[in-house]
């Protein structure tokens, strides 16, 4: 991936897009391997269940419970859409 300075001094911004884009199913397949690989530091810097996602979802302070009722489990997960609009 080429250098954005749009992300310069936003770790998180980058992950949180990633999150979305997996969210609607999105995600590419070497992106997703990525984070999977990096998941265990992930899950040390923000927690989360140990997945790269709830590492994610921690960070920003998603509940479980939101995680739950939205059904943000599953890759390509779109109930999160149904579920706000």
């Amino acid at each position: 991936m080429e250098h954005n300075p749009r992300y310069d001094g936003k770790p998180l911004l980058k992950l949180l897009e990633f999150y979305v884009l997996w969210v609607i199913g999105e995600l590419p397949e070497e992106v997703d391997k990525s984070l999977k690989a990096i998941a265990p530091k992930l899950h040390t810097l923000y927690g989360g269940d140990g997945q790269w996602q709830g590492a994610i979802a921690a960070s920003v302070h998603l509940s479980e419970e939101y995680r739950r009722k939205s059904g943000v489990y599953g890759r390509g997960t779109s109930k999160l859409l149904a579920t706000t609009t």
